[in-house]
């Protein structure tokens, strides 16, 4: 497999990363890089652009993350506002911190690389197919550790050929968010190949989504798609369609984007709160919540920072301070660059009167180490610790 990193990723995998994307400044994630792949398939660079969730941390290869690639980066428009979306669905704990590969198209390839040759002698989505199942999604998992689970998000051309891996690979491509897609071209119709997808999902343990959003470009094609899902029992499937029927071809992603996120992981959510809301700090009750989630969705990953922190504090504020360390203990397991845990533990010692010192001094060992604080961020903690006199 060949592969050309860019010197800004390779500089940003080794100083660090900045928290401004192109002057947008998002919540929950950083830019890591921007990336020149050469397919060996496809034949020509695919240019790419890597967001990883601010708590993203090198040496933590346990730690897995969703995977998200958005096609068509070049429209910035569309782009900037899903990511937004992601960044904002993430910081509200209505998501789970992901990793973000925007895939960028040349308008000279883009068609034939989302064109089956069924349909064209000369289409390159079996290529582009490739390219992506098997160059791609492969190195984000064992580079970026991204886990297993994977959603699609494409517009258009990319509705019509994210719908086609979705249906295609249901061990490997667990979601995807197709915006004004069509289903039908010569020698292809999607919505008749639905039934294979639907027979084939149906022997999987995981739950899979397909969600679909058409305005006034293919309301037909929407309208065959609905009559089609409707027929099927789908038990572990999630198909949704939406018609925005005045809604124009370029407006979809957005009216789509949100909802559609939402329904993908409202069942982590629920995981999430139902893990707050448990009286018990046990190890246990966590896997077992893991476990529930890896079930579901065919991958485990962790909750949200805001979670795992915040269950420490409650038991912190109801003076229950070992229930509080046991809690915060677990969350350094999955994020390992918030290295303030050590000081929220040598706090909850402290007020048990327990020996708290060795917390402060690991502290000071793993916060050189993080990724999740900016130099000036770092300089301030450790200022406000010398100030307490430690």
């Amino acid at each position: 497999m060949k592969r050309h990193i860019s010197v800004v990723l390779l500089a940003c995998c080794i100083l660090g990363f900045a928290h401004v994307v192109h002057g947008q400044k998002f919540e929950s994630y950083r830019l890591l890089g921007d990336t020149i792949w050469s397919s060996t398939n496809l034949g020509y660079e695919r240019p790419l652009q890597i967001h990883v969730p601010l708590e993203f941390q090198k040496e933590n290869k346990q730690r897995k993350y969703p995977v998200i690639l958005i096609f068509d980066q070049q429209n910035k428009r569309a782009y900037q506002y899903l990511l937004s979306t992601i960044d904002y669905l993430t910081s509200v704990d209505q998501m789970p911190a992901s990793i973000i590969v925007g895939v960028q198209s040349n308008e000279l390839y883009r068609y034939y690389e989302t064109q089956l040759i069924q349909a064209d002698p000369s289409a390159k989505g079996e290529q582009n197919e490739q390219f992506i199942m098997h160059e791609l999604l492969p190195w984000i998992q064992k580079s970026l550790q991204g886990s297993t689970f994977t959603l699609l998000m494409g517009h258009s051309r990319y509705g019509f050929f994210t719908t086609h891996l979705w249906q295609k690979y249901p061990a490997k491509i667990q979601a995807c968010i197709a915006s004004s897609p069509f289903f039908l071209q010569e020698n292809v119709n999607l919505v008749d190949s639905m039934e294979n997808a639907i027979k084939k999902s149906k022997s999987q343990a995981n739950h899979r989504y397909y969600s679909f959003g058409i305005g006034n470009d293919y309301p037909d094609e929407y309208k065959k798609m609905t009559e089609k899902i409707a027929s099927y029992k789908l038990n572990n499937l999630h198909i949704k369609g939406d018609l925005f029927q005045e809604a124009d071809h370029h407006a979809t992603p957005g009216l789509l984007a949100n909802q559609s996120l939402y329904r993908i992981f409202e069942y982590w959510n629920t995981s999430q709160i139902k893990y707050f809301k448990n009286s018990s700090a046990q190890k246990d009750v966590l896997n077992n919540s893991m476990k529930e989630i890896e079930q579901h969705y065919g991958s485990a990953f962790s909750f949200s920072l805001g979670t795992m922190n915040g269950k420490g504090w409650d038991y912190y504020g109801k003076e229950q301070y070992q229930q509080a360390i046991d809690a915060w203990t677990m969350a350094i397991e999955y994020y390992s660059s918030f290295t303030e845990f050590y000081l929220f533990i040598a706090g909850a010692y402290k007020k048990l009167g327990k020996p708290y010192i060795e917390w402060i001094n690991r502290f000071k060992k793993e916060l050189p180490k993080s990724e999740f604080y900016s130099a000036e961020e770092k300089k301030q903690l450790l200022d406000e610790l010398q100030q307490e006199g430690y």
